[in-house]
């Protein structure tokens, strides 16, 4: 893995597809204390920024939504590992930790149910080191006569370029309860 000293010289950060100097971040270390950074990749569905050169877990974090927005349940399979481990938080009955392929595939396909098909994620961006990924979407439903629209980020702990753990953060936690309730 490749990592960069904070304070030694001056990295750069990506964010989002952008870049900045990462010399602020030395600020918040203590004298003489040295912060270890990763080597972070990023991609956006914007070919107008421009995009740095995809990291392998970038790659496989696409096709994974790839494979989930077409339906491609062998594909989202592969890209697995065989004890993968979704963490489900704030959706209600579907609140769970799915341990393994075949339990994560139940967790959609009852997703896919609650929500009469109509469970859409919009990838923005993906962030990715050897370890992790993170990805930035705005997810739509539609369950029960209401309707959700919130921006979401997805983290995945990454192992041999496939998904082992995974983890989902809300940025409006009130709609997604009151959602899935």
């Amino acid at each position: 893995m490749h990592s960069h000293s904070v304070g030694v010289r001056k990295p750069v950060v990506a964010v989002g597809a952008r870049a900045c100097d990462a010399e602020p971040l030395a600020a918040l270390a203590a004298p003489r204390r040295r912060v270890r950074m990763s080597r972070l990749y990023a991609v956006t569905n914007d070919a107008k920024v421009g995009t740095m050169s995809d990291h392998p877990n970038v790659v496989a974090i696409r096709r994974s939504y790839e494979a989930f927005a077409s339906g491609d349940l062998d594909a989202l399979r592969a890209l697995w590992t065989d004890d993968v481990v979704f963490h489900v938080k704030g959706v209600g009955d579907l609140d769970g930790d799915y341990v393994g392929p075949d339990a994560v595939l139940g967790f959609l396909g009852r997703l896919a149910a609650e929500t009469e098909g109509s469970f859409r994620l919009d990838l923005h961006t993906i962030l990715a080191d050897d370890e992790h990924s993170v990805a930035l979407l705005r997810q739509q439903a539609e369950r029960r006569g209401r309707s959700s629209d919130v921006q979401v980020v997805h983290v995945t702990h990454m192992r041999d370029g496939k998904t082992c753990e995974f983890w989902a953060a809300t940025t409006d936690p009130v709609d997604t309860v009151a959602f899935w309730a």
